[in-house]
């Protein structure tokens, strides 16, 4: 194995045991994703995906997703617009949930990716 490759898995290892850390980190307080962050205020302000995704300037079915997910977070662009229209988010939360969002995204990646 080249150097290059150890440096690769050993990059992959750390971001395994950090997927580790953090689910076990998730068993005792969660970890909501960027899209979990959403719903989650969505919900508490009592407004629909629909109405949510037109005050976003965005459809209701890329809203869902993101909620769900299957895509990653919204565009800081749209961050200002859903601070006012949910007003339990905060930008520092929403960056805070992206950057949660990526590093889970990488992780989970290393961790299906590279076996030991």
């Amino acid at each position: 194995m080249s150097h290059h490759q150890r440096e690769i898995v050993d990059a992959a290892m750390t971001l395994r045991r950090l997927y580790t850390l953090l689910n076990e980190a998730a068993e005792v307080a969660p970890l909501l994703t960027f899209g979990e962050l959403i719903r989650d205020a969505r919900k508490q302000a009592q407004r629909t995906g629909r109405k949510t995704a037109g005050a976003l300037g965005v459809s209701h079915v890329y809203l869902s997703e993101v909620e769900l997910g299957t895509r990653s977070a919204l565009a800081p662009e749209h961050w200002p617009a859903l601070v006012a229209f949910l007003p339990s988010l905060t930008l520092k939360k929403l960056k805070a949930h992206a950057d949660l969002d990526r590093v889970l995204r990488l992780a989970r990646r290393a961790a299906d990716e590279i076996t030991p």
